[in-house]
């Protein structure tokens, strides 16, 4: 069934992507942010705010056209950049992660950068690698 989501983004969004659970979504725009979006029951609809410390400051230099979850806990967000960098960003939310799996299950702030990673050129994607576990 639709249902409303916001985003305030005045460009264009490139990529989306569901956590596991499918109570979260994240979203790369053209204009370098990367947004974390959930649900407001009482609203009857989805909201997504930036992972970025500051409101509305992009987190990359360039569009950002890649964007996942951290497949065992969702508690960050893998984001890569035409600006030539690929970043693993917090999106930790208390009411929704309960998970705690992985080596990021720890993870208990929202818009910390933990790696971030300069190439020599464009990343067209990017994504984890399954557990050797």
């Amino acid at each position: 069934m639709p249902q409303l989501g916001m985003i305030k983004e005045q460009r264009a969004n490139l990529d989306a992507a569901w956590n596991h659970r499918g109570d979260k979504f994240a979203v790369s725009s053209s204009t370098g942010c990367v947004y974390v979006g959930t649900y407001f029951a009482g609203n009857n609809f989805w909201v997504a705010h930036t992972v970025s410390k500051s409101q509305n400051k992009p987190i990359h230099k360039a569009s950002a056209i890649g964007v996942e979850f951290d497949p065992l806990s969702s508690r960050v967000v893998l984001s890569s950049s035409l600006d030539g960098t690929v970043q693993i960003t917090t999106c930790y939310n208390k009411d929704l992660d309960s998970d705690s799996a992985g080596p990021f299950g720890g993870i208990t702030t929202y818009g910390e950068q933990l790696l971030s990673v300069s190439c020599n050129g464009w990343i067209n994607y990017a994504t984890w690698s399954p557990s050797a576990a």
